[in-house]
């Protein structure tokens, strides 16, 4: 994720390590996020470049003023991991 601006309040990055993407797939009403504290939070700051495993499991928080600029690129590996 490639982030424009910082000029807003809200929008942080959550993750959370400790969930398994494949048990949110098929139990996803298991997880209130909105219950759940994230084992990390990253606030934007325009011009930072943040990569991750697609399958990390994140949230987004919500943008409270102002408006929040990013471009999310996805890239895939082929081959042996």
């Amino acid at each position: 994720i490639f982030y424009w601006n910082y000029d807003f309040d809200g929008g942080e990055l959550n993750f959370y390590f400790d969930i398994d993407s494949k048990d949110l797939q098929n139990n996803p009403h298991l997880y209130d996020f909105n219950k759940i504290v994230p084992d990390y939070t990253y606030k934007p700051v325009a011009g930072d470049f943040v990569v991750f495993p697609s399958n990390t499991v994140h949230s987004i928080n919500t943008v409270n003023s102002g408006e929040r600029y990013s471009t999310q690129y996805f890239y895939l590996r082929y081959g042996e991991y």
